[in-house]
């Protein structure tokens, strides 16, 4: 698949990060990709956060 999309296609990136936070904090971790390559943007951010 090539071209722009409407959706986040970063999943493997994303994914790898999200259970790389939880294990290095030893918590509950929620995210979201803020950003995407795939859908035009410069370039993919994510953010992630502690559930409290």
């Amino acid at each position: 698949m090539h071209g722009k999309t409407d959706e986040a296609m970063c999943w493997i990136t994303f994914g790898f990060a999200w259970g790389l936070f939880e294990g290095v904090f030893g918590k509950e971790v929620v995210g979201e990709e803020k950003k995407c390559v795939a859908k035009g943007d410069e370039k993919c951010v994510f953010e992630f956060r502690i559930v409290e």
